[in-house]
């Protein structure tokens, strides 16, 4: 499987190694349509009636963990946020005042989206649900993630 070849101890991946993974959580890590949080989930359509609590916060849920971590073969891997991080880095280290136009682009693009899909998410299970939304840690841990390491690697570049 990709995932154990990208993640060998001692071994940093390749970047065509990082964007076959990245492409593989895209495509393979689709949740069935009842767990698919409508408006933000691609195909989703909204339910008739506001569904339970639990199935609110399952599908926020899954909806963030896609862009952090996904489960497999009895470990947690990184999702799209953290896969491209080191990429991302070199994009700017790199590219300094454009890392768009660094080799290392297509990192930067991903890493960005994910973190729009993480914050949108945490949004809009807020704004549906804010009490447990509030009492969820790891959704909070990930948002921090989200916006505070993007914002300190952008910093760097300023003169």
């Amino acid at each position: 499987m990709i995932v154990d070849k990208a993640f060998q101890a001692g071994k940093a991946p390749s970047y065509a190694t990082i964007l076959r993974l990245d492409a593989d959580l895209r495509d393979n890590c689709v949740y069935p349509e009842k767990l698919r949080v409508a408006g933000l989930d691609g195909t989703a359509t909204a339910d008739p009636a506001p569904p339970p609590l639990s199935v609110t916060m399952q599908r926020h849920a899954l909806y963030i963990i896609r862009e952090t971590c996904v489960w497999d073969s009895l470990r947690f891997v990184p999702g799209i946020l953290y896969l491209h991080r080191g990429f991302v880095s070199q994009a700017l280290h790199e590219g300094k005042a454009e890392p768009l136009r660094s080799k290392y682009a297509p990192s930067v693009l991903a890493a960005y989206r994910s973190a729009c899909n993480l914050l949108n998410g945490l949004r809009h299970a807020y704004t549906m649900e804010p009490g447990m939304t509030k009492r969820l840690f790891f959704l909070w841990t990930h948002a921090y993630t989200a916006t505070v390491r993007p914002s300190d690697s952008f910093s760097m570049l300023s003169p």
